[in-house]
């Protein structure tokens, strides 16, 4: 007999809803170099139009000892080859010249030299929102930068239609928060809270310092790379 019931679907759906496409929020931290945008960035986040949570996949290798072959995990991949998201542009183009500037970050477009990553990554949150505005999901793309901008179409005939900049993000990795993690509703003792891989240290040894944190339940909450220099910080 099949465990699928019509009205045992209706009542939970009535009862637990479903998530809506439409009730997102993106915040982007820009990185210390672009901090005269901050205002900008802010705008940005109220501008965000389309954008997706990313996925991930395991890569596997087979292994064949005796019997049948199978998949056996040998890494992770955070799918951070790219992320599209579309904005729409402001009347005085300040969201326009906000990625403009960030782009301009990561390879300088006089010498096209490429910059320290400590100067273009950044972090991007993309939030799940429910009717009530409440964040019930979100995910933390971390050492994101903008890789590709497309073009802005203009056109006489388009009389009152906003103008749309699609933008595509590269980073490393990303996590998740959700209540089922932590706290009283925890489902599971894993937190997935990410470490600093230790490439990092390598970036600039001169401004990058690790530095572990202190107090009660130090040794066991994950710590990031603080380049700056200035302190170290802990995602909770």
């Amino acid at each position: 007999m099949s465990n699928f019931n019509l009205n045992n679907f209706m009542t939970e759906v009535r009862r637990s809803s479903v998530s809506r496409s439409d009730r997102f929020e993106v915040q982007i931290t820009p990185p210390a170099t672009l901090q005269g945008f901050t205002k900008d960035s802010k705008l940005v986040s109220l501008y965000c139009d389309i954008t997706n949570l990313p996925g991930m996949s395991v890569s596997t290798k087979g292994l064949k000892l005796y019997g049948p072959a199978y998949q056996r995990p040998i890494s992770s991949e955070f799918n951070g080859e790219a992320i599209n998201m579309t904005f729409y542009l402001d009347r005085d183009m300040n969201v326009k010249a906000f990625f403009d500037a960030w782009m301009f970050k990561v390879v300088n477009p006089n010498s096209f030299n490429v910059s320290y990553s400590q100067d273009y990554i950044a972090e991007i949150k993309i939030s799940q929102l429910n009717e009530n505005d409440d964040e019930t999901y979100a995910i933390y793309l971390e050492d994101a930068f903008p890789r590709a901008m497309s073009l802005v179409d203009l056109s006489a005939g388009a009389v009152n239609q906003a103008g749309r900049l699609n933008m595509t993000f590269a980073y490393r990795r990303w996590f998740s928060t959700h209540p089922s993690y932590t706290g009283s509703k925890a489902k599971t003792s894993f937190n997935p809270l990410l470490e600093d891989p230790m490439t990092n240290r390598l970036i600039n040894p001169n401004t990058v310092s690790r530095k572990p944190p202190t107090g009660a339940g130090a040794g066991n909450r994950p710590f990031r790379v603080d380049i700056s220099g200035t302190n170290s910080s802990s995602k909770q």
